[in-house]
């Protein structure tokens, strides 16, 4: 049974090897997201420890026993005066190692995430997904994930990495559209 918890200094490493493969897996899908070697040590420093630090974050992990099979970060986002919305989620990543896939893993560590924006009042979510990563673009497509909540959540589903066009959904309906 796959338990989802938030990490703590003991799933660093971990967390780490699956950003790798994570990292690894996005650039076969589009290569400009090719990590450069050596660069686990600054994920760990500059992103992933004041992430786990930070109280507008969450990071979480997927165990199967003590084996941690699947990560996310999310975060709460404020524009500020740059814009009329209000503070939003973000889910940044979202992964499951290749041989815990289909097995539920993404939809429960969704299930907390949106629990854990539920708290923290935000009833706006968007994540990024690169078009050609079909399992992502399936996973979040899917009636199971764009079903769960009942609060006014929205979702970034397709967005190319240059924004030449990307899709906007809905839990209740996507519609297209394009940008330059």
């Amino acid at each position: 049974m796959t338990k989802i918890i938030k990490a703590g200094e003991r799933h660093i490493p971990a967390i780490c090897r699956l950003w790798w493969e994570f990292m690894i897996y996005s650039a076969d899908v589009d290569p400009i997201l090719a990590p450069i070697d050596g660069t686990v040590p600054i994920f760990e420093k500059e992103h992933l420890r004041p992430a786990m630090q930070n109280e507008n974050n969450l990071v979480l992990v997927a165990l199967d026993g003590k084996k941690v099979v699947g990560y996310s970060f999310s975060l709460i986002q404020d524009p500020g005066k740059l814009a009329k919305r209000k503070k939003y989620g973000c889910i940044h990543d979202l992964f499951v190692t290749a041989d815990y896939r289909r097995r539920g893993i993404g939809e429960k560590m969704y299930d907390e995430i949106l629990k854990w924006f539920h708290a923290k009042d935000i009833d706006r979510v968007e994540l990024n997904v690169i078009p050609g990563n079909r399992a992502a673009c399936s996973f979040w497509g899917s009636a199971s994930i764009s079903s769960r909540s009942n609060r006014s959540v929205w979702a970034i589903s397709s967005r190319h990495w240059f924004m030449r066009s990307w899709r906007h959904c809905t839990f209740s309906r996507c519609a297209a559209v394009t940008g330059g």
